[in-house]
């Protein structure tokens, strides 16, 4: 009888263990929240029909649409005297269960072509999408980085740069062209526009895990490099700075921090989304500030994902617990 019993407990705990584990994993692959110190988080619907990738946003081809300017929280340059920064980025977004459409149309007055016999580099837009591939809440940079770029013949140039970070917040980079399935690029210079569309698979944005590993919501900035008349270049960038309180902060919750945090893209059904399809990021973002105790501590951001993984490991072994004594007390009275 004891032996029995021993064994239904060693059971028990090893099933609710496991189901712990697997909670806490899963919920470590939702990108670490950091709106007490600024981040944005944008909702976009998804699911909708399949956009073309021809070289044209057309209205109505994507099931979001995000405008990126001056106004934009999140928006930055690299150069104050710089003249010849693009206007605006316009960025269509398509998701549905295999693939993500993803059409980037930027003015820009300026266009420097990448030479396409020496591999030299040029104007590019560099779209960091991260589905935190790491699986862990404390790797808040693991991305895919789509870099793309129109060649002097006219043909597109396009690299993935997969990098993952490790608990010292170092990474590794690799390079995979296949996340491409459908690419485009055309830049009309009378009317300084440079547009980028391209077919992705969800799975290899995963960093080759199933589709469904990517979740509903990943982190998202990307950097346009741009250049004026005279060859001069600059960043335009949209991502979360961080002030040094902000850093040293995170830095004490998750043991290092990056120079800036990403922003949240969520994609949520299209009845949840209370934006229209043609939407600014001015408008649609939500956002907390950086804030402080009564007693003058820094508060930490909200979501932190340790905390929910405590919680489900503890309700876990909180419910063993009672299977345990549940079965004690009815041999007792047996």
């Amino acid at each position: 009888m004891k032996r029995t019993l021993y064994s239904v407990i060693i059971a028990l705990i090893a099933v609710f263990s496991s189901v712990a584990l697997t909670l806490s994993a899963s919920a470590a692959l939702v990108p670490t929240d950091y709106s007490a110190f600024g981040q944005q988080t944008i909702d976009v619907p998804s699911g909708g029909p399949a956009a073309v990738p021809d070289g044209k946003i057309d209205s109505g081809e994507y099931a979001a649409v995000l405008t990126f300017d001056d106004t934009t929280p999140g928006i930055s340059k690299s150069a104050g005297t710089f003249t010849a920064y693009p206007t605006s980025v316009r960025v269509g977004i398509t998701l549905d269960s295999e693939f993500l459409w993803l059409g980037i149309e930027v003015s820009e007055p300026n266009y420097k072509y990448r030479i396409k016999s020496t591999n030299t580099a040029g104007s590019y837009m560099a779209f960091s999408m991260g589905f935190n591939m790491g699986g862990k809440f404390y790797q808040c940079m693991d991305r895919n980085t789509l870099t793309l770029s129109v060649c002097d013949d006219g043909s597109l140039f396009k690299a993935n740069s997969v990098l993952v970070y490790d608990e010292a917040g170092k990474f590794t980079t690799t390079y995979h062209a296949d996340v491409y399935k459908e690419a485009v690029a055309v830049r009309d210079d009378t009317a300084g526009k440079t547009v980028y569309e391209v077919k992705l698979d969800r799975k290899l944005l995963a960093g080759y895990n199933s589709a469904e590993d990517i979740g509903e919501v990943c982190y998202l900035h990307f950097i346009n490099m741009t250049y004026d008349a005279s060859g001069a270049k600059a960043e335009y960038r949209y991502r979360c700075i961080l002030s040094d309180d902000a850093k040293a902060q995170i830095t004490a919750q998750d043991g290092w921090v990056a120079s800036f945090a990403p922003e949240l893209l969520r994609f949520s059904a299209a009845s949840e989304v209370t934006t229209a399809s043609e939407v600014t990021t001015a408008a649609a973002v939500t956002t907390a500030p950086e804030s402080t105790s009564a007693s003058g501590q820094n508060t930490e951001p909200s979501g932190n994902t340790g905390d929910r993984t405590f919680i489900w490991i503890a309700a876990a072994f909180a419910a063993a617990t009672v299977a345990v004594a549940v079965i004690v007390t009815k041999r007792r009275y047996q």
